[in-house]
């Protein structure tokens, strides 16, 4: 039972691997989690697409809890009435400047 169940996986994986969707997630999963550690040194080798990734997770998180909140189809389903996009979003735009150069602050002094 478990050997097939193990099969099966292993068997979609593969398929789904070969696509161009799957080829993104196994070089993005293979990119995070990648570390290289010398024997000498105790440190975990961090490259330039796993720091990339870990600038943009805060914009990332932050965009899709603002989704309710911005969202058309959201917005249309509660009966929102006139919505002006470009006034409305000006406090959040100012609130993703700021977490981007605080990222960014911490990232350098984390370097």
């Amino acid at each position: 039972m478990m050997r097939s169940a193990k099969r099966f996986i292993r068997h979609r994986w593969e398929a789904f691997s070969q696509t161009p969707f799957g080829c993104l997630v196994r070089l993005f999963v293979g990119r995070m989690f990648h570390g290289h550690a010398d024997s000498d040194a105790g440190d975990l080798h961090l490259g330039v697409g796993v720091i990339v990734i870990l600038l943009a997770m805060p914009g990332l998180l932050v965009s899709l809890l603002m989704l309710e909140k911005y969202g058309s189809l959201i917005r249309f389903l509660r009966g929102a009435g006139a919505y002006d996009p470009f006034t409305a979003t000006i406090p959040d735009e100012y609130f993703f400047l700021v977490l981007s150069m605080v990222v960014s602050g911490a990232a350098a002094l984390w370097r």
